[in-house]
């Protein structure tokens, strides 16, 4: 027991504790930030590229968490957190000088990954220290240590930049490392607490003598025996102790491993946005100093969000989990507005900080969520932390290399490192929503295929359209109306047959034949010889997919009856993903094979809805248009034939054949329901959802084809469908909680969207000459329609007053199949007229303008109850 002396020393001391683990990260995330200023040198050097710089020094951090994570918190069941930091600070420092001997970028990898093994161990070991000092206010101790590390990301740069100046890039890594010994001093100071870790055993417990895998049992009987599994009992208990040390059982936790996705998109554009802000002001042109110092105004943002956020959690103001979205949401919005910014280093200096104090409250907070997911005590479980934090890192700068390398431009790299923050913020939201409801096999399907969006299949037509009208000689109308083809003719043709389809098959059957149609027809498709050929494949492609909308929007709907609005914007968010990513990487495969065989490689692409349809495990329940078993029961007439009701005086119906056809008749209507189309407001709906069809057509297939008219080039103008991929993905995420909190009614905020969108389209003359400036317009449009189409799904429901009536739901895409189909040929026809796809563009708006109309007359024709008139 601790008397009140020791728990006063105890209490004293832990201040200690804070400042050595303070001390810690000031050296620690000051050293990775100054790598960005070592970076420029290492490309030079080895004379490699930006993509493997990136690299290698992401490994001085990320290499050691990634491999060893669950190794250093196991390591803490074995020797103590003191022990663990004074080695691992030797380790680092002995591997960051013998950095400066390396001749070649494999060399200092594998330096800076030995490095990042020791600091691995650290972290660990240091998050352990604090837990056990500070188990009532965590959230504030972790907030207040971590903040050194932005005093470090604000002190070292300019540093490290100074000391380059004065000895070159090699003695200043020398210098780094022998910083980097203070980790053994710090570890010096990590007095533990007189208590036991609960995870190793007490002396009590090594008292008793254990059996060792293999040895007899000594309890003190000479008729004890040797364990009788021989090796299989060996194995397995050091299967199990392995188990218990890794705390693998931590993966097979949905949330944890939802959290992990997340914390390894949180390490991406950690290590993105450290790496590259220094790189970025110097290849602008500001100086290597001035460009140093943007990382010192990031710092002082980070520290004030370090500083600032823990007490809100300790406190209960806030929740953490929320406070991580809204931090991960105010990081996207700085590095999505950076191409704005780069002509003043004033503006960049403001969006350092910005982005600072956002970055300075996710990182701590992962540590926080982390303790909410798994508790206090299994470290092991928070060494997958930072494999997954280590493992972001790394592809982080990798890619972020990559993506410079091929667009010659940081402002892309920040951009995409804007959008991998909304995708983060979005899993951590999905997380705490799962949390809640527990339905997860069909969410992750749903999830997964985002619903099979529209947007998915028909945005990386824009890369065939011109090469269709070369290769058959054709006109841009009868591209536009091919292309379209691929999600217009299905749902136009097949909309109400997919909805009746669901009355006597499973959602789960009809996705995965129609995954095997879309994909086939697709691959085909490449053998055509003609644009009929062509436009046929295509056709057939998009019966599949209308096939299997319905069948996933009905699924959706069983599962999600509460909060449906939520639930279709979060999955039709994968369609903007797709968005963001098919286009650019359709561009890469026409380059690399022709677009014949990047068709095919779309197809193969396309089976993947098979997968997803195999996902969809019906729930304990009927669907209400499938007859009962208690209806099975009941033998039902059929057309032609007399009703058997046990009575010999029975008769054949009299009706003959005027009865079989009114009963097909009656069939047919209850399976299509067709009464449908009597309801005035369902008609005024339905003309809407066709002009919806048509803007949604013209700006998804014309987008990229105006800038390569303009000649901004194949790959910035495939960045276009990225730019309104990011706003469509912010529009389908956000629209969804406003509709079922019931802060703004479904209509309303359509018809907003409506015009939202219009007005860009109608100013598009103007940004013709400027690529930034169409940047901007797409990123306006992609949120408008982002809102647009999940809510064409709510209205329906609205509008139909039940959930159970599929086939009118196929009467939906019926309109919207046929407004891409009129869209598609409309402003190819438009654009063969004018030669300018600007004027395609106002049409566009002007279009919205008139759906957004229609929208507010239905409503208001609902509202005054004059269905009559």
């Amino acid at each position: 027991m601790i008397n009140g002396s020791d728990k006063s020393r105890q209490n004293s001391w832990r201040w200690m504790i804070l400042f050595s683990r303070f001390l810690w990260s000031f050296i620690a995330l000051g050293k990775f930030k100054a790598m960005g200023v070592l970076l420029p040198h290492i490309v030079v050097s080895f004379s490699t590229s930006t993509a493997v710089a990136g690299f290698v020094t992401s490994a001085s951090v990320g290499i050691g968490t990634t491999v060893c994570g669950p190794l250093a918190g196991a390591a803490l069941k074995v020797w103590s957190p003191r022990t663990i930091t004074m080695v691992g600070g030797a380790v680092v420092g002995t591997a960051t000088i013998a950095g400066s001997l390396a001749t070649s970028t494999v060399q200092l990898g594998v330096l800076f990954s030995v490095s990042s093994i020791g600091l691995a161990f650290i972290q660990v070991a240091m998050t352990q220290t604090i837990m056990d000092y500070f188990p009532d206010d965590f959230a504030f101790a972790n907030g207040v240590t971590l903040a050194g590390g932005t005093i470090g990301m604000m002190v070292l740069p300019p540093l490290v930049d100074y000391l380059v100046f004065l000895y070159g890039w090699r003695n200043a890594l020398v210098l780094t490392g022998a910083l980097c010994f203070n980790y053994v001093a710090c570890g010096a100071l990590l007095r533990p607490l007189d208590m036991r870790y609960s995870l190793v055993p007490s002396h009590a417990d090594e008292e008793t003598e254990l059996p060792m895998p293999g040895n007899p049992i000594n309890n003190g009987s000479s008729d004890s025996k040797a364990d009788p599994g021989g090796m299989t009992s060996v194995l397995r208990r050091v299967s199990e102790t392995l188990r218990e040390r890794l705390d693998i059982q931590a993966l097979t936790q949905p949330t944890f491993v939802m959290f992990q996705v997340a914390i390894l998109l949180e390490g991406m554009v950690y290590s993105m946005w450290h790496l590259f802000l220094i790189p970025q002001g110097i290849e602008l042109g500001f100086g290597d100093s001035p460009s140093a110092f943007l990382a010192t105004y990031g710092g002082i943002g980070s520290l004030i969000g370090r500083l600032s956020h823990g007490l809100s959690v300790d406190l209960g103001l806030i929740k953490a989990s929320t406070l991580f979205i809204l931090a991960g949401l105010v990081f996207a919005v700085p590095n999505l507005l950076d191409p704005l910014a780069v002509s003043s280093y004033t503006a960049l200096a403001i969006l350092a900080s910005i982005t600072g104090i956002a970055i300075g409250v996710i990182y701590p907070l992962t540590f926080v969520l982390m303790k909410e997911v798994v508790g206090d005590r299994q470290m092991s479980a928070y060494g997958w932390l930072f494999v997954s934090h280590g493992t972001g890192t790394l592809v982080g700068g990798v890619f972020a290399g990559w993506v410079h390398d091929i667009s010659k431009a940081y402002e892309i790299v920040f951009m995409v490192t804007g959008a991998t923050a909304v995708l983060m913020a979005t899993m951590i939201g999905i997380m705490r929503w799962f949390s809640s409801v527990r339905k997860p096999d069909e969410y992750y399907s749903l999830a997964f295929c985002g619903r099979l969006s529209p947007s998915v299949n028909l945005k990386p037509w824009e890369f065939f359209l011109p090469h269709i009208v070369v290769s058959f000689s054709t006109s841009t109308a009868v591209a536009g109306f091919v292309t379209s083809a691929t999600a217009g003719i299905g749902s136009t043709v097949c909309g109400p047959l997919a909805g009746a389809a669901l009355k006597v098959w499973s959602p789960r059957t009809i996705t995965m034949v129609g995954g095997a149609v879309v994909g086939t027809a697709t691959i085909a498709g490449s053998l055509a010889t003609s644009t009929v050929q062509l436009g046929v494949l295509f056709s057939v492609s998009s019966v599949g997919l209308t096939f299997i909308q319905v069948a996933l929007t009905q699924t959706l709907m069983d599962y999600f009856p509460d909060d449906f609005a939520f639930a279709n914007g979060v999955t039709l968010a994968g369609g903007t993903i797709g968005m963001m990513v098919l286009p650019p990487l359709v561009d890469y495969l026409v380059f690399l094979y022709g677009w014949r065989n990047a068709l095919v490689l779309t197809g193969a692409l396309c089976f993947n809805y098979v997968a997803c349809g195999a996902l969809l495990r019906p729930l304990d329940m009927r669907y209400s248009l499938v007859p009962s078993h208690a209806d099975e029961e009941t033998e039902l007439p059929m057309p032609g034939y007399p009703i058997n009701n046990g009575s010999s005086d029975s008769k054949a119906d009299p009706g003959g054949m005027m009865s079989v056809l009114r009963r097909v008749s009656e069939t047919l209507r209850e399976r299509l329901d067709i009464q449908a189309l009597t309801q005035p407001t369902f008609i005024m709906f339905q003309v809407a959802t066709l002009l919806e069809g048509v803007i949604f057509s013209m700006w998804h297939l014309f987008l990229i084809p105006q800038g390569i008219e303009l000649g901004f080039g194949d790959s910035p103008s495939a960045f276009l469908a990225t730019y309104g991929g990011i706003g469509s993905l912010i529009g389908r995420l956000s629209h969804g909680l406003l509709v079922d909190l019931g802060l703004i009614k479904a209509s309303t905020l359509f018809i907003l969207a409506g015009l939202v969108f219009a007005v860009p389209n109608l100013l598009d003359p103007l940004a013709v000459s400027s690529y930034t400036a169409l940047a901007i317009l797409a990123s306006i449009t992609g949120i408008a329609i982002g809102v647009i189409y999940p809510l064409t799904y709510v209205l329906m429901r609205e509008v139909l007053v039940g959930d159970r009536q599929t086939s009118a739901y196929g009467w939906l895409f019926v309109s919207h199949g046929t407004g891409t189909l009129v869209g598609g040929v409309f402003a190819g026809w438009v654009h063969d007229i004018s030669k300018a796809y600007e004027i395609v563009f106002m049409a566009t708006g002007a279009t919205a303008v008139l759906m957004a109309t229609i929208i507010g007359l239905m409503r208001w024709f609902s509202s005054v109850r004059k269905q009559d008139e």
